[in-house]
């Protein structure tokens, strides 16, 4: 397949491919979770002028046997069983994730189709050197499993995407910024070494979908090559971005990718009804800079934003800051698609949380009392933590300048013959380190300065995966981390 449109050959614009069709959007535009959202979006994006800056190229549908590549044929089959009357009530949509996150409306299987056709429609622009960059806003549904939807996501396109970039890439690094963990994706890749995923999310007890903690880090060959970073409720931009750029220096250093793609769902703008991050679309650009000054192949993907007309605003300051347009405060005038009252692009929100606990990667679960019982929250504590991957991949994150890593502890004791119980203390040396054995796994804290400092293995032969398991000499608190 080839890509069609006009190039922009100045240097000091990218080349970018932009997806877009009249009946592509208006499939989108289907989505009951999101009504609408697509004509939005482009509306707002052609009202700017945006797409004389970029090539639009109109996109094809997906072959289900392009879809299988990634979803099981029993799956593909009940989506287009149920898709031509919109039966809700087969027992079988049940065992396929299809219900209430997911209904059975008439036509679903086109929406899949469509998605994800676009997005492999963009990959194949980048395969073709057509573009620099590649956008489908409408794409982005992160959620979908081999054999079930979930969360709003009938097919995951992102991954299709990505199987499409491996086909010419050896290593494809997946980001996620959606307010979501990138479930889906990171299980599709779980096992591999070739893809590794990013995601930066709300990790809370009861949020959806309620994976993507610490140490949450794939498997087999794939393990390490997953990085989950979760965050706190009421996160802004300039932490974000602090935290942001820890992670993806190292991650760009490390694994050296050889094309991305990123996921940029909106529900972690303020004023979504998520109401958790307290993000703008300047915070967000800022982030997507960072990775497309690496001059990589990237396929940028939507995803979640449920307050629409910010949304719309999002995405479009993002596609002006992929071609390095600076946009008007206010809105050219164009024509409105239903739900439109936008009069400014960067339209102030309240906050979704006024006056916020700094936001960190949480420890989950909260820490224990030697006897087991639970105590008090330590999100506020300042962290430092090492994410300890393969020699090639050791991940710093620093969180607050003051939170560094203290030096070395002196010789640890040796360990066990046979792995102690978790409980099992192990003896203190004189120079107030702490250590501890437990499931394979060392952790270290100093407390002389309050900070915590963990690390896996310490230079030994550490199983990883498992578990920290901590002393925090003031309070007497053991942790799991």
């Amino acid at each position: 397949m080839s890509c069609k449109g006009d190039s922009n050959d100045s240097p000091s614009k990218r080349k970018v491919v932009y997806v877009y069709s009249p009946q592509y959007t208006e499939t989108c535009d289907s989505l009951s979770k999101v009504p609408n959202r697509a004509s939005m979006v482009h509306s707002l994006i052609e009202a700017y002028g945006l797409l004389q800056h970029m090539s639009v190229v109109k996109p094809r549908v997906a072959t289900s046997e392009e879809m299988a590549k990634f979803h099981t044929d029993a799956y593909l089959e009940h989506l287009h069983k149920i898709s031509q009357d919109g039966d809700n009530d087969d027992p079988q949509s049940g065992d396929f994730g299809l219900g209430y996150d997911c209904p059975v409306v008439e036509g679903i299987y086109d929406y899949a189709a469509a998605v994800g056709g676009a997005t492999l429609t963009a990959a194949q622009c980048l395969l073709d050197k057509r573009g620099e960059v590649a956008i489908n806003w409408a794409g982005g549904w992160h959620h979908a499993k081999k054999d079930e939807a979930s969360g709003f996501c009938y097919v995951n396109d992102a991954v299709l995407g990505i199987l499409k970039l491996r086909e010419k890439y050896e290593r494809v690094l997946y980001v996620d910024v959606d307010l979501h963990h990138g479930d889906g994706v990171e299980d599709a890749f779980s096992f591999t070494s070739k893809v590794m995923t990013v995601s930066l999310h709300k990790f809370s007890p009861g949020f959806f979908p309620g994976t993507g903690d610490l140490c949450d880090t794939g498997m087999g060959k794939g393990r390490w090559y997953a990085v989950n970073v979760p965050l706190d409720d009421g996160i802004k931009d300039d932490r974000y971005f602090h935290v942001f750029t820890s992670v993806m220096q190292e991650v760009q250093a490390l694994f050296n990718p050889e094309a991305v793609v990123m996921q940029l769902g909106a529900d972690t703008m303020a004023g979504d009804p998520m109401c958790s991050f307290n993000m703008t679309p300047v915070g967000v650009a800022q982030c997507l800079g960072h990775v497309l000054d690496w001059h990589l192949p990237t396929l940028l993907l939507g995803g979640g934003g449920y307050n629409l007309a910010n949304t719309a605003r999002c995405w479009t300051y993002l596609t002006g800051a992929v071609l390095r347009q600076t946009l008007a405060s206010e809105i050219p005038d164009h024509e409105a698609s239903p739900g439109d009252d936008l009069t400014t692009v960067l339209q102030p929100h309240p906050r979704c949380h006024e006056g916020p606990r700094a936001a960190v990667i949480l420890p989950h679960p909260p820490p224990l009392h030697r006897d087991g019982s639970a105590c008090q929250d330590t999100r506020g504590w300042p962290l430092t933590l090492l994410l300890h991957h393969p020699p090639h991949l050791h991940l710093s994150i620093p969180l607050q300048t003051s939170a560094i890593l203290p030096a070395d502890p002196p010789d640890r004791p040796s360990p066990p013959r046979q792995h102690a119980a978790p409980e099992t203390q192990l003896p203190l040396p004189e120079s107030g380190w702490r250590y501890k054995w437990g499931r394979s796994l060392w952790a270290h804290v100093r407390t002389s300065e309050g900070v915590w400092g963990l690390n896996a293995g310490l230079g030994g032969a550490a199983g990883g995966g498992y578990p920290w398991r901590c002393w925090r000499e003031e309070s007497g608190l053991w942790g799991d981390y």
